[in-house]
């Protein structure tokens, strides 16, 4: 009896304590008025309405199919899939024919960001002085131009147009995949470090050609681009040396600081958690968000019922935390994919991740 008797004394306390923080909850949120409530959950899912359009320019061949293919976290096994519109989301590679109008490319995750494939300037369909006005430049957010050599007169004629605009624009050097393999070629004795050295130098003579012509620019500015995200070389002296390409998600990242705040968000929120980069950016994201999903949830349940106290929106919080593991790449179908693509089961694969042993993803 005595033990139910302090059993119920200690409930009695721990249900006024709550009644006391409920009330300054309460009190918190009728101060900010639930008019704020509305406007933090509009805010919090401006960013689905929000459009990003980015323009990769460049020549036939420069790779701009896989260029785009790559910034999405597509491979050739999304060959089937449809966008938004019926479209092909996969952007077809190794095609030879010459584009010969603007193709528009979504995002698997979201329609509202989308790239857009621009025809090469100075053809007979596109001539350079009506170029800018024919591909509609105006409608877009950001640019890429793009070359497998160096930059010419008419990609010096469009960057001016760009510059009026004010927008942000980058360039890439593609298939540098293809100049280590050259480089091996031509010095196949050279022992790993010694070729590390070679490549290390090559990359700044090929930025330093890309931007011959490319005034009031720094070597900064030009991404080198390559299929892959490394190459293995094997050298004559049986050494084999993995070289890596970051100039894809350097870019990426780059472009996502680039944009405004709502297109930044936008951007970010419908691209993979492939680099360690990305996801220390979606975490940040992800973290501003936080005190909002804790506020609304509990002006949700503001109005506590008689004998119960305030009533936290649960559901909310649940769709927060499984879009927050969508984000980082931790859901079930995130995991399935990864897996797929690594030749692995989900188990091992979460496993795998826990002892920080993951194989890397080869292109197939």
């Amino acid at each position: 009896m005595m033990e139910d008797t302090v059993q119920n004394s200690i409930a009695t306390e721990q249900s006024l304590e709550m009644e006391g923080n409920d009330s300054k909850i309460i009190m918190a949120i009728e101060e900010m008025g639930y008019d704020k409530l509305s406007e933090l959950q509009m805010e919090l899912d401006q960013w689905k309405t929000i459009q990003v359009k980015i323009a990769i320019i460049g020549q036939s061949g420069v790779g701009k199919s896989t260029f785009m293919n790559k910034i999405r976290g597509l491979t050739s096994r999304d060959k089937n899939k449809k966008d938004s519109q019926g479209n092909d989301l996969y952007a077809k590679v190794g095609l030879t024919e010459t584009t010969t109008e603007v193709l528009r490319y979504e995002f698997e995750e979201n329609p509202l960001i989308e790239l857009f494939d621009l025809p090469g300037a100075g053809t007979e369909r596109f001539p350079i002085d009506s170029y800018p006005d024919k591909v509609g430049i105006t409608q877009f957010d950001a640019f890429v131009l793009l070359t497998a050599s160096r930059f010419h007169e008419n990609d010096m004629k469009i960057l001016q147009e760009i510059k009026k605009l004010g927008r942000p624009f980058f360039f890439g050097r593609t298939k540098t995949d293809h100049d280590v393999q050259d480089l091996a070629a031509e010095n196949p004795e050279e022992d790993a470090d010694t070729f590390k050295q070679i490549w290390e130098n090559a990359q700044e003579e090929i930025k330093k050609d890309c931007m011959h012509h490319l005034k009031d620019m720094t070597l900064g500015n030009v991404f080198l681009l390559s299929r892959t995200d490394y190459k293995t070389v094997d050298l004559e002296n049986e050494e084999t040396i993995k070289i890596e390409f970051d100039g894809n998600q350097r870019l990426k990242n780059t472009i996502i600081e680039s944009l405004p705040v709502l297109q930044k968000t936008a951007l970010l929120f419908s691209l993979g958690a492939d680099t360690k980069e990305l996801i220390r950016m979606k975490v940040e994201e992800l973290g501003n968000r936080i005190w909002k999903i804790a506020l609304i949830s509990a002006g949700a349940g503001a109005v506590p019922l008689p004998g119960f106290s305030l009533v936290v929106d649960i559901s909310l919080i649940e769709r927060e935390r499984a879009f927050q593991k969508k984000q980082l790449g931790i859901d079930e179908s995130s995991l399935n994919k990864k897996a797929e693509l690594l030749s692995m089961i989900k188990d091992d694969l979460i496993t795998a991740i826990k002892k920080k042993k993951v194989p890397t993803a080869t292109l197939r």
